[in-house]
This record gives C-alpha cells, sequence and structure tokens, in this order.
C-alpha cells in the first residue's frame, strides 16, 4: 500500500497526462496547431518517466481510486469551463507542490515534466499577466487537495 504521498503524487502525474490528452484533442484537427501538438508530445513522453518513480507502489484498488479523484476534478474543471491557461497555471502549481516534496532522486524527471508544462503555458501566456487564470487554477488546486487521496 502506498503512503497518501505517493498517491498524491500519482495523481498529479496522471493529470499531467489526461490534461496533455485533452489539450491535444482540442487542437488535433485546428489549423497552426504545430507548437501544441510539440509541447503536449513532449508532456506526454515526460510523464511515462515519471510514472515509473512509483512503479509498484500502487495496488489495483488505490490506482482505481485515483482515477475516480481525477474525473471528479475533471468535472469541476468542465463546469468552470476553465482555459486552457487555467489548466497549465493549475499544473505548475501542483508540479512544483510535488517537486519540493518528493527526495532529491526524483528531482530531474520531475522537472523535466515541469519544464514541458511551463512551455506549454509561456505559449498561452506569453506576457505572464494572467491574474484571474491565476486565481482559477489556484481554487481548483484547492478543490483537488479537498477531494480524498
Amino acid at each position: 500500500m502506498a503512503s497518501k504521498n505517493e498517491r498524491h503524487c500519482y495523481a498529479v502525474i496522471g493529470m499531467a497526462h489526461g490534461i496533455a490528452e485533452m489539450i491535444e484533442e482540442e487542437y488535433r484537427n485546428k489549423e497552426k496547431n504545430k507548437s501544441v501538438m510539440k509541447y503536449t508530445k513532449m508532456i506526454k513522453e515526460r510523464t511515462d518517466p515519471c510514472f515509473q518513480l512509483w512503479k509498484g507502489k500502487l495496488d489495483q484498488k488505490e490506482v482505481k481510486k485515483i482515477n475516480n479523484r481525477l474525473l471528479e476534478l475533471e468535472k469541476k474543471i468542465t463546469q468552470a469551463k476553465a482555459p486552457i491557461v487555467v489548466l497549465t497555471s493549475m499544473l505548475l502549481g501542483m508540479l512544483s507542490d510535488m517537486y519540493d516534496n518528493v527526495n532529491k532522486r526524483k528531482h530531474r524527471r520531475i522537472n523535466n515534466l515541469l519544464t514541458a508544462y511551463s512551455q506549454l503555458h509561456r505559449h498561452y501566456d506569453k506576457k505572464l499577466n494572467r491574474w484571474d487564470a491565476y486565481d482559477l487554477a489556484d481554487e481548483l488546486i484547492s478543490e483537488f487537495y479537498e477531494l480524498p487521496a
């Protein structure tokens, strides 16, 4: 059985992968999507090594519980009609928190994922001045932490 922190980290990585897939799906058939597709591909490639950091730590029941938690958050995101900059802001915050709370051996892989999300975020928020989006992202992060781990 995994610790609460291990389950949380696994959930954040799962969310990082899932949101990249959502963005990719939204942009797949649009023109001028080359940059977005490049960033989402990079993110998805970097989530797998992060999942491997906790390989074998979670059992099927825990994975199912995490998936339910992510589905619950997805509903909240959909209800909030959160734009992509909110999602990337949310993930940047969660990945940064996770980076600060894992042992140094895991830092490199998590930092690689964090860097990929930073690039995607910068694509949507070039001036880094979307304060309304940051506030909504903060609310969604709080709701994620309130969901049972």
